[in-house]
């Protein structure tokens, strides 16, 4: 299941502010999946909690450039795949 930019965006605040408010990974992960379900897992909260401590990630918002390469979605790739 791919989720919107919109429900990343909503789920990075909500790790966030529950990271600043002293909750650790593994409970705000269990937050989470009682309030939405299994949208996230476990890992990827724990990688987000790590990335706010670290100041990896400064912005809620999803970065450009923290998904897919643009190399991968080339024409040629997209028609490799295609065909």
């Amino acid at each position: 299941m791919e989720l919107s930019t919109q429900t990343k965006s909503e789920l990075n605040f909500l790790i966030f502010t529950f990271h600043k408010n002293g909750f650790n990974a593994a409970t705000i992960h269990g937050y989470i999946n009682t309030a939405r379900g299994n949208i996230i897992s476990d890992r990827r909260v724990k990688q987000i909690v790590d990335e706010f401590e670290s100041s990896v990630r400064t912005s809620l918002e999803r970065e450009s450039g923290s998904c897919r390469l643009q190399s991968s979605l080339s024409d040629a790739n997209v028609a490799l795949v295609n065909n």
